[in-house]
Order: structure tokens, then C-alpha cells, then sequence
């Protein structure tokens, strides 16, 4: 059995620095428009998602051409306000949340194939010990150590 080798590279060291640079830029950027709800405020607000952006928007409208039907708490300045910041967002939020998609699938898959070799390896050393090889047999005990398997796999080595 090979191993699929899908993932090959290692990201320079200032491509690193500028991202993270960068990350830091936006993260100070965006402080001041972003604000943290705790669990339980999350589940109370009311929220607007794909069914419900056409009906605010129309509202919106209706309001600017039809203010006599706006109710005197009504500040529509401020709906509208929230509707452009809440549109400005979701696109960044779209964007920043296919690169996290991307992000986790390829640290997904680096890990599985550097898990994949360790295993290779670890699998080789232990048939060596058990075939009494006297150099693997303290490296099968010490990663048998470490290994997340079976404990009855432990113990045969």
C-alpha cells in the first residue's frame, strides 16, 4: 500500500509573516464595527437570513416612499443603517468563511497524511520488533507510548 501524497509544501516563512501581518491589519479594521453576543443573546435576537433580507429590504424601500406609515419610534435612518451594515458584513463574513472552508480542508489533509506515514512507519518498526530486531525495538515501545490505538496493541510489542 502507497500513500496519496495530495498535499506538498511548505508555506514560506514570509508569505506566513505577510498573512499574518495582514490578519492583524483586518482584525484591527473591523474591531470597531464588530460586536460579541453571549450564547444566550444569540439564541433571543431575532434574526434576518436568506428569507427574510428581501422583506427588510422591501420594507426599507417602503419606508422612503411611504413614510406616512412609519410608526413615530421608527427611526429609519437607523434601519437602514443596519441593513447596509448587516449587507457590508455578510459579504466579508462569505468571503472569510470560504477561506476558513479551504483552511480547514488542507490542514484536514496534511494532517491525515502525515498521520498516515507515521502509521506506515510505526507499523514497519513494530514488525521489526516483533522479528526481533533489536534497534526497533525501543522505538516501537516508545512510540507504542505515545500511540492513540488499542491498548492490547501496546502490550504485544
Amino acid at each position: 500500500m502507497s500513500q496519496t501524497n495530495l498535499v506538498s509544501f511548505v508555506i514560506p516563512e514570509d508569505t506566513l509573516k505577510k498573512v499574518k501581518e495582514n490578519l492583524v491589519e483586518i482584525i484591527a479594521l473591523l474591531t470597531p464595527y464588530l460586536i460579541g453576543l453571549s450564547v444566550e443573546e444569540r439564541q433571543n435576537v431575532l434574526k434576518m437570513g436568506d428569507k427574510t433580507i428581501p422583506f427588510v429590504q422591501k420594507v426599507s424601500d417602503y419606508c422612503k416612499l411611504n413614510p406616512d406609515f412609519v410608526p413615530n419610534f421608527l427611526d429609519v435612518n437607523e434601519m437602514q443603517k443596519d441593513l447596509m451594515a448587516a449587507s457590508q458584513l455578510d459579504e466579508l463574513l462569505k468571503m472569510v468563511n470560504s477561506l476558513r472552508g479551504n483552511l480547514d480542508d488542507t490542514v484536514m489533509l496534511c494532517g491525515s497524511e502525515a498521520y498516515t506515514a507515521s502509521l506506515f512507519y510505526y507499523n514497519s518498526v513494530v514488525y521489526a520488533a516483533r522479528k526481533n530486531n533489536p534497534s526497533a525495538r525501543p522505538i516501537a515501545y516508545d512510540l507504542s507510548e505515545r500511540y492513540p490505538g488499542r491498548k492490547k496493541a501496546k502490550q504485544k510489542v
